[in-house]
């Protein structure tokens, strides 16, 4: 392919209420985004997202080297309970 894919922004939500996008794109962002690993990979720590198992697990762990441990994909609970919208 002539176009190459690379993580541009992450979306990050706490349970305690603060929501953050992260332009990895901006001076000095990227060579940080790895200080993100040990979130990642904890699993006491669930990662919720919608679809995130097609491109964005794998984009993080080829950008960054992160591995994402302990993932809720709404995507594929939607599928399973044969949700249409």
């Amino acid at each position: 392919s002539k176009y190459c894919q690379i993580t541009c922004l992450i979306q990050l939500s706490t349970s305690y209420e603060k929501d953050y996008v992260i332009d990895v794109l901006a001076p000095g962002v990227w060579d940080m985004v790895s200080c993100l690993q040990p979130i990642f990979a904890d699993p006491n720590v669930v990662k919720i997202g919608h679809s995130i198992d097609s491109m964005d697990v794998p984009s993080l762990h080829r950008d960054f080297g992160i591995f994402v441990v302990n993932t809720f994909d709404t995507y594929q609970a939607a599928q399973v309970l044969e949700l249409n919208k």
